[in-house]
């Protein structure tokens, strides 16, 4: 187990710092370091570090190190020397108040750290993470395939035409037939039962013919929204 050089200079943790005021607090852990109760000491200095500030975490920061040490618990000392010179690089044990093998490790310890400090303003920041979004020119563009339906209702409404067609020249025939067997003394060449077929045959038609012009109509129109919504 380490002991250190002298209690009565005790005082002087901390080489650069400034000495400590007659009526500041004292130091959570310092009272069972300097009897030799590092494990009370370490208790102590870890249970206050978080509501230190400046110079007296500091000198926490230098005591937990130096009872570590003292303990015979090199590795967690080195640990505590690291933080302190993290936050404090201007800090240096002094060597006329702790043993030569910790200000030996402080020393090693606060060289790596300057290093990685060093290393740190040296090395440029990284470049920025690439842009999620593609740009313009890579954007890929989607279009919407037709589909067969403005073909089927574009064909559907041009059958319903011609069959339109087909049904006004039937009927118009089948009349034509019917007048045209009126002779001079109006009465009719053909039979009664002729007469009739023809006759109910041009109704027929007539009708067939409204019925696939409305389809003819309505499939244009769908064929021509269709179309229009396919180029969108």
């Amino acid at each position: 187990m380490h002991q250190p050089l002298s209690l009565s200079v005790l005082a002087l943790a901390v080489a650069i710092a400034p000495a400590a005021k007659a009526d500041e607090a004292p130091l959570p852990g310092l009272a069972s370091y300097r009897t030799g109760d590092f494990e009370g000491a370490v208790k102590q200095l870890r249970a206050a570090l978080p509501e230190l500030r400046s110079w007296d975490r500091m000198r926490a920061w230098t005591y937990l190190s130096a009872s570590l040490f003292a303990l015979g618990k090199a590795d967690e000392a080195e640990l505590s020397l690291r933080q302190l010179f993290r936050e404090f690089p201007e800090a240096k044990l002094d060597s006329s108040v702790f043993e030569p093998a910790l200000v030996a490790l402080s020393e090693r310890v606060h060289a790596e750290e300057s290093a990685k400090t060093a290393q740190k303003r040296l090395t440029p920041p990284p470049p920025p993470p690439p842009s999620s979004s593609l740009p313009a020119a890579d954007v890929p563009v989607v279009t919407r395939s037709r589909g067969p339906l403005p073909f089927i209702a574009t064909g559907g409404a041009v059958l319903a035409l011609g069959a339109g067609a087909w049904f006004i020249t039937s009927s118009s025939n089948q009349r034509n037939q019917l007048d045209q067997s009126f002779g001079a003394s109006h009465l009719s060449s053909l039979t009664y039962p002729q007469a009739q077929a023809l006759s109910a045959g041009a109704n027929r038609d007539m009708a067939l013919f409204a019925a696939s012009a409305a389809t003819s109509a309505a499939l244009t129109g769908l064929a021509i929204w269709l179309w229009t919504r396919s180029e969108e």
